[in-house]
């Protein structure tokens, strides 16, 4: 039931809605043209005028011969303009079915959308796949060899022949692109870091650290952007669909990916935007910097072929369901990693002692029996719920991860605040009534930054596990 109506809303979305779009802008573009005609012939003034000019050029000798000839034209225009008008009466009608049936459309993709949603966030144990035993290693294997053979016998290249064959300048010119691109990319790279290091020496102040993140977000940015771009033009090269779906959705994933590491090792090393500026310790930027590399070579090794291999062209089935357990595997693993009561981010939570700290010993114990519960649901073929339980960890963790970094934000800009109440008040009342100042405004605004990031926190989770 759900394959079907997941089926049936792609279809919707893919194929019904756009040709309708389609046909409603045909139809508009129609009854637009029989509009313009409408009103260049019905102007019967005009016309007249028109007529008495021109009779007047003519001559009393044949003026009879003449108003027959324009009589028979104003019949003809009549008839003409009164076909015209039906024909825009039934393409209004037309098009205002086409609406009609455009908004039905609409309902019924929201409607299975809503109901597949509802099901898979209340259905966990449901068997919706097989379980993964040695015959599904050996239909991978099958897989992998019946898809070595179709790149093997020589249509692929016959492919990419016929494609140059059809517009060779095209292809040399994307060609052409493609080195340009990467070559810009590098000397604007380049570029980028010489002109950072002047700009920014060593200051420590607002104008700083925006420069700092923009110049940090500018040369992640550069070189995945070309990565994309080149991306772009291979997709426009009219490739058969077996080579030019692994490139073009490889080098996105690719372009993504490498932006996410270049930006989490900008920010996050020693002398990284969030370490320097932001106040995060080095130990939790090495530990997150760890994760994030793991992750991204993960995602590269396992993820990736998951994505190209179960979609169009190829369509496999159990290499895909293969590699995303592997996926998960990594995901939980690196949670894991990330969750253990010696870690920096761990201690950084608990304060690294107290009641918390201990009983953190019993929580991480836990949580990998948790972790090992959703892989295994995943193994067995309850797929499912295993992927909406794996969801629900990562965003909240993730969740965790940033509302950390928001209260660490707020906390600095809070003292901030305080230190300037502090400066303002000890040239007006002393020392010691200025700090007293500082400190009441310094644990005031820390509660109401503690309630917001607490009720968000709250709201995040009632959201991730539909509390």
């Amino acid at each position: 039931m759900l394959r079907r109506s997941d089926a049936l809303r792609r279809a919707l979305d893919r194929r019904l809605l756009p040709a309708l779009a389609q046909d409603l802008n045909s139809y508009l573009g129609e009854l637009g043209r029989v509009q313009d005609r409408v009103w260049e012939l019905d102007q019967p003034a005009d016309q007249v005028a028109e007529f008495q000019r021109l009779l007047e050029q003519v001559g009393p000798s044949r003026e009879d011969e003449a108003r027959a000839v324009f009589d028979e034209a104003v019949r003809g225009s009549d008839g003409l303009l009164a076909w015209l008008r039906k024909r825009q009466a039934a393409l209004e009608q037309i098009y205002l079915k086409l609406q009609e049936l455009e908004g039905v459309y609409r309902d019924q993709e929201r409607l299975l959308s809503e109901t597949t949603e509802f099901i898979v966030a209340r259905i966990y144990w449901v068997r919706n796949e097989a379980p993964v035993t040695v015959s599904a290693f050996t239909a991978a294997g099958s897989e992998l060899t019946d898809l070595g053979r179709r790149f093997a016998d020589g249509e692929t290249g016959s492919g990419v022949v016929r494609a140059f064959q059809r517009s060779p300048a095209a292809f040399i010119g994307n060609l052409v692109g493609l080195v340009a691109i990467v070559l810009l990319c590098l000397f604007l790279g380049g570029k980028l870091r010489s002109w950072r290091a002047p700009v920014l020496n060593d200051g420590n102040g607002t104008k700083h650290v925006v420069l700092a993140t923009l110049f940090a977000l500018g040369i992640s940015a550069l070189l995945p952007a070309g990565l994309y771009a080149v991306a772009f033009l291979i997709d426009q090269l009219d490739l058969p669909g077996v080579l030019a779906v692994p490139l073009v959705t490889g080098l996105r994933w690719l372009a993504a990916l490498w932006f996410l590491r270049r930006l989490a090792a900008r920010f996050l090393r020693p002398d990284g935007v969030a370490v320097k500026y932001f106040g995060l310790s080095g130990g939790i930027g090495a530990q997150l910097l760890r994760a994030v590399t793991f992750l991204t070579a993960a995602a590269v090794c396992v993820r990736l072929p998951a994505a190209i291999l179960g979609g169009d062209p190829f369509g496999l089935i159990w290499v895909p369901r293969l590699l995303l357990t592997l996926w998960m595997i990594a995901v939980l693993f690196v949670l894991l990693r990330l969750l253990q009561r010696r870690g920096a981010l761990v201690s950084r939570w608990t304060s690294g002692g107290g009641g918390l700290f201990r009983l953190w010993g019993v929580i991480w114990p836990a949580l990998a029996l948790a972790f090992a519960g959703i892989l295994g649901m995943d193994i067995l073929g309850y797929r499912l719920g295993a992927s909406r339980f794996f969801e629900n960890v990562v965003q909240t963790f993730v969740a965790a991860i940033l509302l950390t970094g928001v209260y660490s934000l707020l906390k600095l800009v809070v003292e901030k605040i305080a230190y300037g109440v502090q400066k303002r008040k000890s040239e007006e009342e002393g020392f010691e009534a200025a700090w007293e100042s500082s400190k009441q405004v310094l644990n005031q605004l820390t509660r109401v930054v503690s309630f917001v990031v607490i009720g968000a926190a709250v709201l995040l989770l009632a959201d991730f596990w539909d509390l």
